[in-house]
């Protein structure tokens, strides 16, 4: 190198940053881009304390220790969410959305605000990556929702109001009427000719509304 390289070095444990909002997982390792401002003020403030922390007090101290660790962990949440900022990533974070309203559908309403939060991004960014294929997160989790409940009525005995019932819908009615729309039958009967296909050798999903067949087809593996 034609010039010297100064390098500063900050060694926090993890459990340090445990009461600090980092918006999920802390890195090993955190690597600062010096474009973006908050990255800046944390590089001068770390300079500032190795300038100034052997003439401080310890109240001092302590006070710029939770500065230093706020810093930190709002630098750890900004470079989470600009992971998912490029139109390019925003794929990248559908999957991940949809996987995280799989494995809460049951666990009462899917907000997008909730999600947001889980992957430290706006609630703006959440429908973004729904709308890329045209979709948006209730039509989503209505069809996720409904291919977890045409599991059970196919693959089990459960009476249909307890399906309804486990899988987040109003009554049996409420469930009926969703069921109706997209597979064309209620989920009696489609219970009733998915075991009369069985005999017949045909698919359960020849049973389905052509228009959405592709799309449970997918939702229910």
């Amino acid at each position: 190198m034609s010039s010297g390289l100064r390098k500063r070095s900050v060694v926090i444990p993890f459990a340090a940053l445990a009461p600090y909002d980092t918006g999920g997982a802390i890195p090993d390792c955190l690597m600062l881009d010096k474009s973006r401002p908050l990255a800046r003020l944390l590089i001068s403030f770390v300079d500032s304390m190795g300038t100034n922390i052997t003439s401080m007090d310890p109240a001092e101290v302590d006070a710029a220790r939770d500065a230093l660790l706020t810093l930190v962990a709002g630098v750890i949440r900004s470079n989470t969410r600009a992971a998912y900022d490029g139109p390019a990533l925003l794929p990248a974070l559908r999957s991940q959305l949809e996987g995280w309203i799989k494995e809460h559908l049951r666990g009462g309403p899917i907000r997008v605000v909730d999600m947001a939060k889980a992957f430290n991004v706006s609630s703006r960014t959440v429908h973004r990556a729904f709308s890329l294929t045209g979709d948006t997160v209730g039509s989503v989790v209505r069809m996720q929702r409904l291919a977890g409940a045409r599991r059970d009525v196919v693959a089990t005995s459960l009476p249909i109001g307890s399906i309804a019932h486990r899988w987040g819908y109003y009554d049996a009615s409420h469930f009926g009427r969703e069921f109706k729309t997209f597979l064309s039958m209620s989920p009696s009967d489609y219970r009733d000719s998915f075991e009369v296909s069985h005999v017949g050798e045909h698919s359960d999903m020849e049973m389905l509304n052509p228009r959405f067949a592709s799309t449970m087809n997918d939702l229910a593996s």
